[in-house]
């Protein structure tokens, strides 16, 4: 238990160095607070997860993948809180009470909730489906005529249509080791680097940077997921373009049209998103804080994920 404490009080010092200052009076504070709701699984932060302050509060989820979902100036008083989308066989959060009293020494008021699992079903058991997209680190564009296998687990997957990716399907949610067996025509092998396999309900696509290292000093690779809310499948269409400001130049899902916007070598920091072009019929359906982007290297030893909602227009 010491060492899931520990874990959690890591955790609180990690999510509050991203945090903005809460913007509440000191009249205000007296009635309402800035709550924060700490997600753990196996001892892990887990970032899937959405919650709802019953009866009162719209859907809060983790837009930035800190383990953390905010809600903010919630009255002081007694919630439900009620884990809403579904995170797979076995996983699930139980409704639990919670009560906001105003009172924190922090102007946050943390609240730790737990995955737990169905009767005989680990926390961690799933599969998923995932890609290696192989991108040229100069350019970023698709390089084809690679072979991959995860180390120890897999035979080798080749990219069999020149499409620029190696699929495997019913990969177990876990870490595993990426070898590259066969390079692109006229590039060396690349180092063996590692991914994490988690729940998501699309095919995860995991960037490979044609490079002896994946993620430069102070950088991770990026990848945006759009996702329709209100059928929670991808947006797939060739005319989506975005930004990420002051640091990259506009990406398009053109190229590989997965519902998917890859840049590399993103440097660590706050950054915030900006679509250039969006697809026809489409409006974004998230809050202000999934537009932003906050990358730390020590935190994130693998590429960065990121989901964006798309709804259809009015």
């Amino acid at each position: 238990m010491r060492h899931l404490t520990a874990r959690i009080a890591v955790l609180l010092g990690l999510v509050l160095a991203t945090l903005p200052a809460p913007a509440t009076s000191l009249a205000n504070a007296a009635k309402t607070s800035d709550v924060m709701i700490l997600t753990m699984e196996n001892g892990q932060p887990a970032t899937d997860a959405c919650y709802e302050l019953v009866d009162f509060s719209n859907i809060g989820c983790d837009e930035n993948r800190d383990g953390g979902v905010t809600f903010m100036d919630i009255p002081i008083g007694t919630y439900t809180l009620h884990q809403t989308p579904d995170l797979g066989p076995g996983r699930h959060v139980d409704d639990v009470t919670i009560t906001v009293t105003g009172t924190s020494h922090s102007p946050w008021e943390f609240f730790t909730v737990y995955i737990t699992t169905d009767e005989g079903i680990p926390a961690n058991t799933g599969t998923a489906d995932i890609s290696l997209i192989t991108r040229d680190p100069k350019t970023g564009t698709l390089l084809t005529g690679t072979c991959y296998e995860l180390a120890g687990y897999s035979n080798t997957g080749c990219d069999e249509n020149g499409d620029g990716q190696v699929t495997f399907a019913d990969i177990p949610f876990g870490t595993y080791t990426v070898h590259q067996t066969q390079a692109p025509s006229g590039y060396p092998i690349i180092d063996d680097f590692e991914i994490f396999v988690q729940h998501n309900d699309f095919p995860l696509g995991y960037i490979v940077k044609q490079a002896r290292t994946q993620n430069t000093p102070k950088t991770r690779n990026v990848s945006v997921v759009l996702v329709n809310t209100a059928t929670n499948q991808k947006v797939v269409s060739s005319e989506t373009c975005l930004q990420i400001v002051d640091a990259s130049n506009i990406g398009c899902d053109n190229d590989l049209t997965d519902g998917q916007i890859d840049f590399l070598d993103v440097p660590a920091g706050h950054h915030e998103l900006a679509f250039t072009t969006l697809p026809e019929g489409f409006i974004v359906d998230s809050g202000p804080d999934s537009l932003h982007l906050t990358i730390d290297p020590a935190r994130s030893p693998t590429d960065v994920i990121i989901y964006v909602g798309l709804k259809p227009a009015p």
